[in-house]
């Protein structure tokens, strides 16, 4: 990345990107390429955290045929793409990047005039939403909030929800939200899913229709009629998360119990340290979590569990 932060210093990351795209579209059709790109990339994303056997089995097969199209040369311009939108979000993480692109590219043809929403839309919607709740206080209160989008598409209300969080709010969202989207549009679902990953949005997309195939269960443990339609974002699996869904499963198993299970909160309080420290995502690139205008980074889960009982 430090590459192409030198070698693009002084160039529009969306201009780089359209450039590349084009020169790969000569020979493919552009939605072809499109799709491929994304798939690939939400493929590599997913795969270096979520190890599910045979969900990991199949997005890697599902990676191995795409890429065969395509030459070395092609392969490389792939990798530009991916490191030209992490590059786009870094420097401007206010914007729907690849949705923008998406509209400007004309693609949104193949859904008979899909129209994403608007960037300074969906951040008024954040801005009137939030500006209703005391979220310091929920969060405070619950020790996480949570907000979902039913219609993600590329997950441009969630990532507005995510700025107001930080810029007006001054909460970390990395810590203290936790984001769901849906979208029955696989691509669409899959670039909410590569842009809240690369933004550090802790959370899940899943690919299927809301009104049909609705997501149920609880916020740490998602019921869905296809699991290997379900998409956690590289953050889900960061240790402040683990504890909340170890803690939450634990709650649920108290309370689906025919006799009170002894002790379970105790022994998982136990196994927790007094300052637990949270390691780094694993995919290479992804941006580390902000630590400026954090209230949360002194966090300890054993507070977080007292304030249940």
């Amino acid at each position: 990345m430090k590459k192409y932060r030198e070698t693009l210093k002084d160039k529009d990351p969306e201009k780089e990107f359209l450039r590349v795209f084009e020169k790969l579209s000569r020979l493919h059709s552009a939605w072809s390429v499109w799709q491929d790109f994304i798939s690939m990339t939400a493929v590599g994303l997913s795969n270096a955290v979520d190890k599910r056997p045979d969900i990991w089995r199949k997005r890697e097969d599902e990676y191995l045929n795409i890429i065969k199209k395509y030459t070395k040369e092609e392969e490389r311009a792939f990798i530009e793409l991916f490191a030209l939108t992490t590059l786009a979000l870094e420097l401007n993480p206010a914007q729907d990047f690849l949705g923008e692109l998406y509209m400007k590219l004309n693609l949104s043809n193949h859904w008979k005039g899909q129209f994403f929403t608007p960037w300074h839309v969906a951040e008024m919607m954040a801005r009137m939403v939030t500006s209703q709740e005391d979220l310091p206080g929920q969060i405070k209160k619950q020790g996480y909030i949570s907000v979902c989008d039913t219609a993600c598409g590329a997950g441009c209300i969630l990532l507005a929800f995510a700025d107001v969080c930080k810029n007006v709010h001054n909460v970390n969202y990395q810590q203290s939200v936790l984001f769901v989207g849906q979208d029955i549009d696989s691509i669409a679902a899959k670039m909410c899913y590569i842009q809240m990953s690369l933004l550090g949005c802790p959370g899940y997309v899943y690919v299927g229709n809301t009104i049909t195939e609705p997501i149920s269960g609880s916020d740490f443990n998602p019921v869905v009629d296809r699991p290997e339609d379900l998409w956690f974002t590289p953050m889900w699996y960061r240790d402040i998360w683990r504890m909340r869904q170890m803690f939450y499963a634990a709650l649920e198993l108290e309370s689906a119990a025919p006799e009170p299970v002894t002790d379970l909160k105790a022994r998982i309080l136990d196994a927790i340290p007094e300052n637990p420290t949270e390691s780094k995502p694993e995919s290479p690139g992804l941006p580390a979590p902000e630590t400026t205008q954090n209230h949360h980074d002194s966090f300890n889960l054993r507070d977080f569990f007292k304030r249940k009982e």
